[in-house]
């Protein structure tokens, strides 16, 4: 599924955006020097859950629509929007947030710090 966004929103919804990248320039410039994988670790997982907790609305919609089989139930994305508040309520769009949260904040645990050591060995800046 992709959602095209006019470019100017889109930039501006970028700067507002918590990534890792944004997260760990912050937490440096506080820390006043370069973080360690440790640091760079929790930051990868904050972001991750973050993102997790933020995009589970969309991914119940998704779900939903990709396990209605045949039945066709919801005709479009709006028709599954509404039929699910309708019927279920606002709470249904978080419904699993939490092993979600979980697995996306491991997710970004682990993939963060390797990928900040990767460009630093690319960039020679690390030594292995």
């Amino acid at each position: 599924m992709r959602f095209v966004i006019h470019p100017r929103l889109s930039s501006r919804l970028l700067r507002l955006c918590l990534s890792p990248t944004q997260l760990k320039i912050v937490c440096s410039k506080v820390a006043g020097r370069d973080l360690n994988a440790g640091e760079t670790s929790i930051i990868g997982a904050i972001a991750g859950g973050f993102t997790g907790i933020v995009t589970t609305p969309l991914d119940v919609l998704k779900t939903r629509l990709m396990t209605q089989g045949s039945t066709g139930r919801y005709s479009s994305l709006v028709d599954a929007t509404l039929t699910i508040a309708r019927e279920e309520g606002l709470g249904a769009f978080m419904r699993g947030w939490q092993p979600r949260l979980i697995w996306i904040s491991m997710g970004g645990f682990v993939f963060f710090p390797v990928l900040e050591a990767s460009k630093k060995v690319r960039l020679g800046r690390m030594v292995l």
